[in-house]
């Protein structure tokens, strides 16, 4: 863990995050913090988020624990997906989740699920799941309903360079066959875009007997 955890951060610190997204802190192979922006006129114009990423002994084959972060600065955007205490429901962190996937991948993924929100507007079972949540996310059994929702997800040359494969292998690595929906041509060299579904409706059923969603 503490390799692949040095060789991201390491990554990072070299080459920057994406447009929107700061390393905010990063002192130990245990627990990450990013903030997140989305630009341009989206329903999240001018608010800024942070993400918290917790990583244990099984990381990279299984997911980090990803969270919004919930305190006196920060809150959890409201969207569909996003629970009002920071957990998040989305198949890339579950079981959609790839080890070639990175921090860097995770973040613009979910930078990409906010920009493509219409309406705020927090999870249908929002009440009942908070009351009922985990402290670690990933002990929830998500359901995923809906594969409407359609993102694209970007990814950088570098990537393709530094895994020593092809751009499209690279793409191919970094967005699970389950996700895509569609394929575009790189708009450039330095950019393969897919369109891809990363999360639909989402509940969850944690801690709740006996309940049909």
């Amino acid at each position: 863990m503490s390799r692949r955890l040095q060789k991201e951060l390491r990554d990072l610190e070299t080459n920057g995050t994406p447009v929107g997204i700061k390393l905010l802190s990063a002192d130990d192979f245990q627990t990450w913090y990013l903030s997140i922006e989305v630009l341009g006129d989206t329903v999240y114009q001018g608010e800024v988020f942070a993400l918290r990423f917790r990583f244990d002994s099984t990381y990279p084959i299984v997911a980090p624990s990803v969270t919004f972060v919930v305190d006196d600065q920060y809150t959890a955007p409201i969207h569909p997906h996003v629970y009002s205490n920071g957990h998040i429901c989305a198949s890339i962190l579950g079981n959609e989740w790839s080890p070639v996937l990175t921090v860097n991948a995770v973040c613009l993924t979910l930078q990409s699920m906010l920009a493509s929100c219409k309406r705020k507007e927090r999870p249908p079972d929002n009440d009942r799941y908070v009351s009922h949540a985990p402290s670690d996310p990933r002990k929830t059994r998500w359901d995923f309903h809906d594969d409407s929702a359609v993102l694209y997800v970007r990814a950088l040359a570098p990537y393709a360079r530094r895994l020593r494969v092809t751009r499209r292998r690279a793409q191919e690595l970094l967005v699970p066959q389950t996700y895509i929906s569609a394929y575009q041509k790189p708009r450039s060299g330095s950019q393969i875009t897919r369109a891809v579904n990363t999360v639909g409706t989402c509940t969850s059923s944690y801690g709740v007997p006996d309940v049909t969603w």
